[in-house]
């Protein structure tokens, strides 16, 4: 299966890659912002934002699917915020941020906040993925990562954000594949 699904990572790598370049920045821009507005269409998502949810969500690298518009629209709206960052000891945690904080770039090259911000657990979050399935299976890079950090948050809502492109058929599946609860695609 570790190789079908590597065979799958690659290919949905080269087809996001090729989907945003050939997108106009406008075309990519109405997409976020489809996006934004589907995620506040949940109900799920509205209520738990009323009830003061924390959104965890990760700042955008290479061709992921922006998160950039919803982070300043959940920050307009008073909305507290995470970012992801990777930890030798404890794995995946998310931190607390604001718009205009620092973050360094980690090893990976991932935009995250400085290892002194405070952990947090958000309420809802945000994942990019390459590829996802009908019945909300993700297919992420393979480190498992958001998988582990996940199965330990299950009130939370999970939300994928991605292209239309992302979609496939079915996604190979092992047991501590973590299942989103939506996947919000513009």
């Amino acid at each position: 299966m570790a190789s079908t699904k590597q065979r799958m990572r690659e290919t949905a790598i080269e087809q996001r890659h090729a989907f945003v370049e050939s997108c106009s920045p406008e075309d990519l821009q109405e997409l976020e912002w489809q996006r934004t507005e589907q995620l506040f269409e949940l109900e799920t998502v509205q209520k738990a934002l009323k009830e003061g949810a924390r959104v965890g969500l990760y700042h955008p690298l290479k061709s992921e699917a922006s998160t950039i518009f919803l982070m300043e629209t959940l920050h307009k709206n008073g909305i507290s915020l995470a970012l992801p960052r990777i930890m030798s000891e404890e794995g995946l945690v998310f931190q607390a941020y604001s718009l205009g904080d620092e973050l360094v770039k980690s090893p990976l090259g991932v935009r995250e906040p400085l290892a002194a911000v405070a952990v947090v657990k958000p309420t809802v979050y945000i994942v990019p993925l390459l590829a996802f399935d009908p019945a909300n299976h993700r297919l992420g890079y393979g480190k498992g990562h958001y998988d582990r950090y996940l199965s330990t948050q299950p009130k939370a809502l999970k939300i994928g954000w991605a292209y239309p492109c992302q979609r496939v058929d079915q996604i190979p599946t092992e047991s501590h594949d973590v299942v989103l609860d939506y996947v919000v695609t513009g």
